[in-house]
């Protein structure tokens, strides 16, 4: 029998529910809830075979930005691509007087500095976080050894290319 004077205990909680967004996957890609990365639904990303997504995520590596942090800045010279998972990032060019021309920011997912695998041409824009932003990086060396090991991946690079030509 219970006093009234004393608790009854601590209140029952309900379970947990059950998250629907994205979670982290054991080789730090978000998983939507369709069983895919998050940055697979990329239109750039889109037919490739899921061996070929498998391969290049094992290729990236994970990076975390804080905000105001720079991760891209124009002009330097870059071999690295990232793909945005969490946050946010704004692009900014600036002209040759050193105004902005152009801003955007972009929200996860995203594809920036891709070109960099490509040429070697100075950045053509600078890049910032505007939030915590969880990134996957992919460096020229990774990327030329994907090649080498699987030609198919090769699809996304002509998809970069024609994508900004």
């Amino acid at each position: 029998m219970t006093n009234p004077s004393e608790p009854a205990g601590p209140p029952t909680l309900p379970p947990p529910s059950v998250p629907t967004g994205p979670r982290l996957h054991s080789r730090d890609s978000l998983i939507g809830a369709d069983g895919l990365p998050t940055w697979t639904r990329l239109e750039i990303f889109h037919g490739l075979p899921s061996k070929t997504l498998e391969n290049l995520r094992d290729a990236m590596t994970s990076v975390v930005f804080t905000p105001g942090e720079r991760i891209i800045t124009q002009d330097d010279t870059g071999d690295d691509m990232f793909v945005l998972e969490q946050g946010s990032v704004k692009v900014s060019v600036r002209g040759t007087n050193k105004t902005t021309v152009f801003e955007r920011v972009l929200t996860a997912p995203a594809l920036f500095g891709e070109m960099a695998l490509v040429t070697s041409e100075p950045r053509s824009a600078s890049v910032t976080a505007e939030t915590r932003a969880r990134c996957l990086r992919l460096g020229k060396e990774a990327f030329s050894e994907l090649m080498r090991r699987n030609p198919q991946a090769s699809v996304f690079l002509t998809k970069i290319v024609g994508e900004r030509l």
